[in-house]
């Protein structure tokens, strides 16, 4: 049972795995000890990823359960806990590292972003956007659980859908940003209707070709790593063609369905948004690799407004 300590501070921590370091914060409140991945949350994480990353948790000071223990702080108590993350950090010879936090972990993670933004290269808040969604309706927090879960599938082991198929990994994605986010403000702001199901089935299909041309930026990782991204499978050209074809069937689809509504004001600034994508498009076809993630910076917002204006006429329409 490995401890760190400074002080009159100990700390109980675990590891297991190899790769670059990942800080897994437990949940349970002012309990969070790491029997929570293994008794409470909705997945071992340190199970999951530690084929992937080096894993490391570790008890709350004080926490009910845990073996760690401190005086208490009452001035400053967020910031000794920071204390004792990024001392932890420092004690295994750690700069910089990954963190994922469940439940209490979201505001451990704002703090340690707050404290040392430079040796934090990524942060994942597990649950509180999760409890956020619950919070403004069941439906909006169960499209966010089925979000998450279809998130988790795309890049976590054992499923890990990018690594199996292209076809399914950018579905799964396109749902999870796209179409269950339509749903979800939809339930969170209003309610859901066939509008809504088919602006978001739609938008889908456009964003898994916006998924598409995202993987082209690590293409040659990607085929190092043995993952079966679309661009992999089918090669640059026909990538491409599937990813130009979703992103304008899934707009021209939407302008057809807001026009069969009457919502024809909403269904011509669709039209000349498609419009301004097409010479983007036509660069973009000149070296897919290079001009990939120049395309998606300049043309997702055009896309976006899209769907903008697909939404208020969904508000306007009421259909």
């Amino acid at each position: 049972m490995p401890f760190y300590e400074k002080g009159d501070v100990r700390i109980h921590y675990e590891e297991t795995g190899s790769g670059f370091p990942l800080l897994l914060i437990p949940g349970g409140g002012l309990n969070s000890n790491i029997s929570f991945l293994t008794g409470f949350s909705a997945f071992n994480a340190m199970e999951v990823f530690k084929n992937d990353f080096r894993c490391i948790t570790m008890d709350l000071r004080n926490a009910n359960g845990g073996e760690s223990s401190g005086p208490l702080e009452v001035d400053r108590p967020w910031d000794s806990y920071a204390d004792d993350q990024l001392g932890l950090m420092d004690h295994l010879g750690i700069k910089k590292f990954l963190v994922m936090g469940f439940c209490i972990g979201g505001p451990f993670i704002w703090n340690l972003l707050k404290r040392a933004p430079e040796r934090i290269v990524a942060a994942v808040l597990a649950a509180l956007a999760l409890g956020i969604a619950f919070l403004l309706g069941r439906t909006v927090g169960y499209l966010a659980l089925a979000g998450m879960v279809l998130a988790l599938a795309y890049s976590v082991p054992p499923i890990r859908l990018k690594a199996r198929n292209g076809w399914l990994a950018n579905t799964a994605c396109a749902f999870s940003y796209e179409g269950f986010a339509w749903l979800a403000g939809a339930a969170a702001f209003g309610s859901i209707t066939t509008g809504t199901v088919v602006f978001a089935t739609l938008f889908s299909l456009g964003a898994h070709g916006l998924m598409t041309l995202n993987d082209f930026k690590s293409l040659e990782g990607d085929r190092a790593l043995g993952l079966r991204s679309i661009p992999v499978m089918l090669g640059e050209k026909k990538a491409l063609a599937q990813a130009i074809t979703f992103i304008n069937l899934g707009q021209l689809l939407a302008m057809t369905y807001a026009l069969s509504k009457g919502a024809w004001i909403a269904a011509a600034a669709m039209n000349l948004l498609l419009i301004v994508q097409l010479p983007m498009q036509r660069k973009l076809a000149r070296d897919p690799k290079q001009y990939a993630p120049w395309y998606c910076a300049s043309a997702i917002p055009p896309f976006c407004w899209s769907m903008l204006a697909a939404a208020l006429a969904l508000r306007f329409g009421g259909f």
